[in-house]
């Protein structure tokens, strides 16, 4: 992930919740993928 750091405090600010919104999607859907390969894993165990 490529953050862009300026000395302007009103864009660091707007950027601020950018980054933040950003993050908060990122996580979401890093735990959806785990979700996913550990129901995967799960299923190929029980397939077994």
């Amino acid at each position: 992930m490529v953050l862009f750091y300026t000395n302007d405090r009103n864009f660091f600010g707007e950027s601020e919740i950018l980054v933040i919104l950003i993050t908060m999607v990122y996580n979401e859907s890093q735990l959806k993928w785990r979700r996913m390969a550990f129901s995967f894993q799960l299923l190929s165990a029980l397939s077994l």
